[in-house]
């Protein structure tokens, strides 16, 4: 049995406009300690309240852009929240 680690890189390129309208992504909010970190008001929060994304088309950064409100979804209570800017 092979114990050595090896890391594994897939790239795919999509144009802006093939984005998709919502962009899921599972940050482990599965009770209330764990969604206090993402609404911890002390300092800046870990993600901006908006993020936008550019695809690339051949390789090639696209000059368009799509913007996304951040929003948590604690999966104990199905209610989303967005989050505050600082």
């Amino acid at each position: 049995m092979c114990r050595q680690y090896t890391t594994f890189t897939s790239t795919r390129s999509f144009a802006s406009r093939q984005l998709p309208p919502y962009l899921a992504v599972n940050a482990s909010v599965y009770n209330d300690e764990s969604f206090s970190y993402w609404q911890d008001s002390r300092g800046p929060p870990f993600l901006p309240p908006q993020v936008s994304l550019a695809g690339q088309t051949g390789g090639v950064d696209d000059a368009e852009e799509v913007l996304y409100e951040v929003r948590v979804c604690p999966i104990y209570d199905n209610e989303c929240t967005a989050l505050k800017g600082v």
